[in-house]
């Protein structure tokens, strides 16, 4: 009886959760992490030197995460070559 009453429990819950999302949305609210608009070249110059992903984000205070894809992308289009250690 208690599994039964915890499952219908976590789904109201669920259900609840999914229809404020849609109430959100539905009135033009912006969902999840702002948008960090990043300079490409700017990150990826350092990384030419041979400077760490750690260092270059935390002298430009921006998340580790958000600037490693896109600027392993922006080294492809760029031709930037990593230097040999």
């Amino acid at each position: 009886m208690r599994r039964a009453w915890q499952s219908w429990s976590a789904a109201r819950s669920r259900e609840h959760v999914r229809a404020g999302l849609r109430n959100a949305r539905a009135k033009g609210k912006r969902l999840g992490r702002p948008r960090v608009l990043l300079d490409a070249a700017r990150i990826a110059a350092p990384r030419t030197q041979g400077r760490s992903w750690r260092e270059i984000t935390l002298e430009m205070g921006i998340s580790r995460d958000p600037p490693n894809g896109r600027v392993v992308l922006a080294q492809k289009r760029m031709n930037f070559a990593r230097p040999n250690s």
